[in-house]
């Protein structure tokens, strides 16, 4: 099975990287799409599967999820904290970005609604915990236009990439 991975290397004091591990996805489908999205701040890593939950009855159908990792100092690994799943919207490729933004994860969903997509704010605690994860609404998108497809965070500012708009 092909479920997909992600390589972890952390900073040394000389400058160069060294491995830290390798995440693994404990759980999922087959093409799962582990890794495709991953956002790393301070010892949290969010790593994105949009193709993670396969869906009974569904045949070929998904629905996406996010996985929390925290670094552990005692036993130096990293640690799978905790999933995040969308409360709705199968096929929507949730997980197919992700960005910390301060102490929530912005996740995209670009294929949800036929690919005009969500956008999804989830806060974490500081063990690695989902809190909450809820919808953000954004108004005047065109249909189809892939809302988050990428996004991406820098201080207090966030851009969302919604690559098929018309500019609505």
């Amino acid at each position: 099975m092909r479920k997909g991975a992600v390589l972890v290397f952390g900073r040394q004091t000389d400058g160069s990287f060294k491995s830290e591990g390798v995440l693994l996805a404990s759980r999922g489908a087959d093409n799962a799409q582990f890794g495709v999205s991953i956002a790393i701040k301070g010892d949290m890593i969010a790593v994105g599967s949009p193709g993670a939950l396969p869906i009974t009855g569904q045949g070929n159908g998904t629905v996406g999820m996010v996985v929390a990792y925290q670094w552990n100092p005692k036993t130096s690994a990293w640690r799978e904290t905790d999933a995040a799943v969308p409360f709705s919207y199968a096929g929507a490729a949730f997980g197919s970005s992700v960005a910390f933004a301060g102490n929530e994860l912005l996740i995209g969903a670009p294929a949800a609604v036929r690919n005009t997509g969500h956008l999804y704010r989830a806060a974490l605690g500081k063990d690695g915990k989902f809190t909450s994860v809820a919808r953000v609404d954004v108004a005047g998108i065109d249909p189809g236009a892939r809302l988050a497809d990428v996004v991406a965070v820098s201080g207090e500012g966030a851009a969302i990439g919604m690559p098929r708009d018309g500019g609505g």
